[in-house]
C-alpha cells in the first residue's frame, strides 16, 4: 500500500484554514452553550432547595477565547453556594456535608463530553470539507 505525502500535507492544510474560520468559532460556541447548558440541567435539580434562590442563580457566563483555550463557566452567585457545594464546620464543631451539585453533574458531563464533541466536530468537518 502507498500514499502520496503531498496528499496528506494538503489535507492538513486545509483542516488548519478551516481552523481559523469564523464558521470554525461558531462550531467550538455552539458546543461550549450546549455543554454549558446541558450542565445547567444537571446541577439545578441536585440543588437542595430551601426558598429556591440557589436553584434559580445558576447561570453561564459568556464564552470567552483565550489563545488556544475557549471557556464556559457555571456560576452561582448566591452568597452560600460554595458552602452548600463543599459543606461546611459551624462554630459549635458540628459538621454539615456538602451536596456536590456541581462536582457530581461536572463528573458525569466529563465523562460523556468527548464522544459527543467527537460527533459533533466530525459532522462540521465533513461539512466543510466538501465545500
Amino acid at each position: 500500500m502507498s500514499m502520496q505525502y503531498s496528499e496528506f500535507t494538503a489535507y492538513r492544510k486545509q483542516i488548519e484554514a478551516l481552523a481559523s474560520t469564523s464558521d470554525f468559532a461558531l462550531m467550538i460556541r455552539k458546543i461550549l452553550l450546549t455543554e454549558g447548558l446541558r450542565a445547567l440541567k444537571l446541577i439545578r435539580p441536585r440543588t437542595p432547595v430551601d426558598s429556591g434562590t440557589l436553584r434559580r442563580n445558576w447561570a453561564l457566563s459568556n464564552v470567552t477565547v483565550t489563545g488556544n483555550i475557549a471557556r464556559i463557566e457555571i456560576v452561582n452567585p448566591t452568597s452560600y453556594a460554595a458552602p452548600v457545594e463543599y459543606g461546611w464546620t459551624k462554630a459549635s464543631g458540628a459538621h454539615y456535608v456538602g451536596a456536590h451539585m456541581a462536582e457530581v453533574s461536572m463528573d458525569i458531563i466529563s465523562k460523556q463530553i468527548d464522544d459527543r464533541v467527537r460527533g459533533q466536530f466530525e459532522q462540521w468537518l465533513q461539512a466543510h470539507l466538501t465545500k
